[in-house]
This record gives structure tokens, C-alpha cells and sequence, in this order.
């Protein structure tokens, strides 16, 4: 399948979603590959309420990253998919917690920055 392809990421996030975070996620979800997306290489767009995450509208990937970095997209989609599992868009503590657990138990190498 095409990874540049959005059914071919849903379908990741729904196998991240089983594999990592116990089916906790959010069902449906949009995702989208962006040509605009240049300064991040993903992005979550969210319903807030006080500061705490309540829903997420999509996940965007940048295709910078698609044609450039394919190895590394797994890890950034599931670097979003953290984001909603601790229910904000800081990478403070609890963030760094979830992203040392995955990288340590499954061999993932999520980073908190994506460099080049």
C-alpha cells in the first residue's frame, strides 16, 4: 500500500491504536498529508476545553517528511497519537513518560523533536 496515502495512515493509526494504547483512542479520526506542512512534520488539530483535550479533529503529516523520511512516519504518527492519550499538546512529563514506555517495551524510537 502507499504510504502517501491516508487510508494507508488511518489504517496505522488504527493498528497503533490496538498495539499501543489498549483501543483507547479516539475511533475515527481524520488524517490528512500536507504539501503546506513545512516547519513541523505533524501536527494534531484539537477540541480544547479548559486546556485539557476533549476530541481531536485530525492528525496532519507532512508529505515533506512522507518523500524524504518514510521510516520515521510511523513515529510521528504515533508521536500525535500520544498527544491524545495524555490530553494535551505539551511535551512536558507525562508526555515524556508515554514516549520513554513505547521507544523501551515495543523498540519504537520516538523522539520528542523530529531533526534532521
Amino acid at each position: 500500500m502507499n504510504i502517501s496515502n491516508s487510508t494507508y495512515l488511518i489504517k496505522r493509526y488504527n493498528l497503533f491504536n490496538y498495539l499501543y494504547f489498549n483501543s483507547e483512542l479516539q475511533k475515527k479520526i481524520d488524517i490528512e498529508i500536507s504539501e503546506k506542512l513545512s516547519s513541523k512534520v505533524g501536527l494534531c488539530y484539537f477540541y480544547m476545553v479548559e486546556n485539557k483535550i476533549v476530541s481531536v479533529q485530525k492528525i496532519v503529516i507532512s508529505k515533506w517528511l512522507i518523500d524524504n523520511f518514510p521510516e520515521e512516519v510511523d513515529n510521528v504518527l504515533i508521536h500525535e497519537m500520544i498527544h491524545m492519550k495524555v490530553g494535551h499538546t505539551k511535551h512536558n512529563k507525562d508526555f515524556q513518560i508515554q514516549v520513554n514506555i513505547l521507544n523501551s517495551l515495543y523498540g519504537r524510537d520516538i523522539k520528542l523533536k523530529f531533526a534532521v
